[in-house]
């Protein structure tokens, strides 16, 4: 903690990384003050060390910068401070060095995985330290601005961060400290969109390499949903052509490349027919937009998806003849629209002839892609005309 102070300062004052001639006095002041027993237990929450790398940092300004040159970063500040016209929100980044906090606790994966019993409340507080620093650099968004966002993309310690979080949460199968961590992520929306999708990713690509329990998993992630439908930034907008958290609900349902890869996994049936009304309900609100659509039929084609089938088909029919013409290509939906329909003529053929309901939406999407003259749709429909009837 305190080594993370102590080198920005040092680095501060030679001026970049390279040159590193100031590190060994702090090292062995910090060394002598350990051997002389100085730094015992507790550990000093990581704020202290920011206070602790302000100060050295503001020490080394008022030493080494000309009047000149305090004036004009004064002025840099103030100036970005004011500044509007690009609708982008400035962090606030600590005085010590990021790198060092997270190869100090590099432990945590392990320790999460595999942790030792009695550690779960030193554990809870590693990970809230880490957490607390990343998030206290982010500026919160208004919750009625739906223009601005946050300056720049993730460093590699915000993913880091990211990865520990969404472990630590899925690793907890507790509801309750789950929503201390991920609501507060949440709350940023699509003004801090890079940071969101870093901790949506991992929650499924690496929560669901931890959890203990599926069950769990699953009441947390159900959680995490149903907040977001009370957050303003998190809704749909009036049209269907875009919408600002359209990815990131993308993304909140696992439906994204690394997510699919996972989730997909037969493994994972149960957990996701337990998600089953989660999908429904988000599907109603979201189809309408083509990468949502495109990301959902992704999803159906795999082991676990196909759980989703019937529900599927009947809500992809609904939307599919309302979606934007430009987007068909772009988000390559033919394709995508005729492998669910595929799948589902060979894993739920009795369903379709028997179900009049998913029939006729199954014949409603084979005819819009017919339409569109996709090949692998012609294809199909010659193969279950002759049992469902013309489409």
């Amino acid at each position: 903690m305190l080594w993370s102070a102590l080198r920005r300062g040092a680095i501060r004052e030679s001026g970049y990384y390279a040159d590193d001639t100031k590190l060994p006095e702090c090292r062995t002041t910090l060394f002598r003050r350990y051997m002389a027993g100085k730094l015992r237990p507790p550990l000093i929450p990581l704020h202290r060390a920011e206070t602790l790398g302000r100060r050295l940092v503001d020490r080394i300004e008022r030493r080494s910068m000309s009047p000149s040159e305090k004036q004009q970063r004064k002025a840099r500040r103030e100036w970005v401070r004011e500044r509007n016209g690009d609708r982008k929100l400035h962090r606030d980044m600590p005085d010590i060095d990021l790198e060092v906090i997270q190869k100090g606790f590099g432990f945590l994966a392990a320790m999460v995985r595999q942790h030792l019993p009695g550690e779960e409340q030193v554990l809870e507080q590693y990970v809230r330290e880490v957490f607390d620093v990343a998030l206290r650099t982010l500026p919160q968004p208004r919750p009625d601005d739906e223009h601005s966002e946050i300056e720049g993309t993730p460093y590699e310690f915000d993913r880091w961060v990211m990865a520990r979080t969404a472990e630590f949460v899925a690793h907890t199968n507790s509801v309750e400290t789950a929503r201390t961590f991920y609501r507060p992520i949440l709350e940023l929306g699509p003004a801090a969109k890079y940071w969101v999708e870093d901790f949506l990713q991992s929650w499924i690509s690496m929560g669901l390499q931890v959890s203990p329990d599926l069950a769990g998993f699953a009441r947390i992630w159900q959680d995490m949903v149903a907040y977001t439908e009370t957050l303003p930034a998190w809704q749909p907008g009036k049209g269907n052509y875009w919408s600002r958290a359209e990815q990131l609900t993308v993304e909140l349902m696992g439906l994204c490349q690394p997510g699919v890869a996972v989730l997909g996994d037969a493994k994972y049936k149960g957990l996701v027919g337990s998600m089953a009304v989660t999908f429904e309900q988000w599907a109603s609100q979201w189809l309408r937009y083509a990468s949502a659509a495109g990301w959902f039929a992704y999803f159906l084609r795999t082991d676990s998806g196909r759980v989703l089938l019937p529900q599927g088909v009947k809500q992809l029919a609904l939307a599919v003849g309302s979606l934007p013409d430009r987007d068909w290509s772009h988000h390559d939906l033919g394709a995508l629209f005729t492998e669910v329909l595929s799948s589902c003529w060979k894993y739920l053929q009795s369903e379709v002839e028997s179900d009049a309901g998913l029939r006729e939406s199954f014949l409603r999407i084979l005819a819009v892609l017919c339409a569109r003259q996709i090949p692998e749709a012609l294809h199909l429909r010659a193969k279950v005309s002759e049992i469902l009837g013309s489409s």
